[in-house]
């Protein structure tokens, strides 16, 4: 296993990590959750300073309002681009983290 997939394995830990706190934090009150929502914005942080991005969204079923369902997506920069698709690839990444707010 190379560098790169040793970095893309432990990202997706952290942001399975980050899916379980929100997962198990969002319906808690503000003083119980925490502690465990800044762990999540800490695994954000240390997600963002490898140039990858994670978003992550909410579901809620009407028949267990109590269960909330978190999923999160790891988004890997692209590597060896030209210049041309270098520029179309940053303005997607951006319009990617347009689509929500990953600093909740």
């Amino acid at each position: 296993m190379d560098k790169n997939e040793i970095i893309g394995q432990t990202l997706i830990a952290y942001t399975e990590k980050m899916r379980d706190l929100l997962a198990e934090n969002l319906l808690k009150s503000p003083e119980k959750a925490a502690k465990a929502m800044t762990e999540a914005r800490r695994i954000v942080s240390l997600i963002n300073s490898f140039g990858w991005y994670v978003d992550w969204s909410v579901e809620i079923n009407p028949d267990t309002p109590d269960k909330v369902i978190v999923k999160a997506n790891l988004w890997q920069p692209r590597e060896n681009l030209s210049p041309d698709l270098q520029v179309i690839y940053d303005r997607w990444l951006e319009n990617v983290k347009k689509r929500g707010d990953s600093e909740y």
